[in-house]
């Protein structure tokens, strides 16, 4: 009896710890990405230059190894590893029940056809986001880094919106998918997910820093309005197209070293 009384808190304090460990690098996630598509949004006014200014300013932020593993890297692999590692859970627990529910003859057979909740939504642009960003980093951060000639580790001066200019020319169709993935599923994974962060993390986090009142019920009714993701993603959008309608000029030997980069991708090849 004593066992299995104290086996019970197990299953909800795991949970707890992996919601923590999935909540507490997003604020890192949410200005790199703030960061990352102002330069894209931005190039629907003036072009790839404007892309590329405004790039140099946000590198301020996360330029050099040592800042891009601990504010990009670091928060995104941990926020993805603690969510899939969640989901198993969560998964492995609803097989138990269901089990343990037919075992008893208690099942009740409920389809829910109603709305998305906000988990439901979180959990669809989880997916598709992570399966597109991780050869997106490749192919735009890890494999131009490549000493190996002909690449011979294009530089972070060289490895600007021109880079992406050459790929939306040169693969339009995958790059037009994997952008639209990107930010599609980015944006709105960010807008269901940010005022879920506050209430069940931060706000908590803030009550026990005594930042705020103990009673408080600060921002427990937030929510971003899907509205403004489809303007953010329009504009957005609107300055890919715009990048890459510029005018492309780079050098015979640039152009070598950009296409072997590229072919390395597993989405490019």
């Amino acid at each position: 009896m004593e066992t299995r009384g104290t086996a019970q808190p197990i299953y909800p304090s795991v949970l707890s710890g992996l919601t923590y460990a999935q909540h507490i690098p997003t604020p890192f996630i949410t200005t790199f990405m703030l960061i990352h598509l102002s330069a894209p949004a931005l190039a629907s006014i003036g072009g790839t230059d404007a892309a590329n200014q405004v790039m140099l300013l946000g590198r301020e932020y996360y330029h050099g190894i040592p800042q891009e593993n601990l504010l990009v890297f670091l928060p995104i692999t941990l926020h993805v590893g603690a969510s899939l590692i969640k989901r198993t859970v969560k998964l492995g627990r609803k097989v138990i029940d269901r089990l343990k529910a037919k075992s008893t003859r208690q099942e009740s057979a409920t389809g829910s056809s109603g709305p998305l909740a906000t988990s439901d939504v979180l959990i669809w642009t989880g997916y598709p986001l992570f399966l597109v960003l991780s050869p997106h980093i490749a192919t735009h951060r890890l494999i131009p880094s490549s000493p190996a000639p002909p690449i011979s580790s294009i530089s972070p001066s060289e490895l600007d919106y021109t880079f992406i200019h050459f790929g939306l020319k040169n693969w339009p169709v995958r790059s037009w998918i994997m952008y639209a993935v990107l930010v599609g599923a980015g944006l709105t994974h960010a807008i269901y997910g940010m005022p879920v962060v506050w209430r069940q993390t931060l706000l908590k986090l803030f009550k026990k820093a005594r930042i705020v009142h103990s009673e408080s019920r600060l921002g427990t009714s937030w929510r971003i309005s899907p509205k403004a993701g489809l303007l953010g993603m329009g504009i957005i959008f609107l300055g890919v197209l715009r990048i890459s309608r510029d005018d492309l000029f780079i050098s015979r030997l640039m152009e070598t070293r950009m296409v072997s980069a590229y072919r390395m991708s597993a989405l490019y090849k």
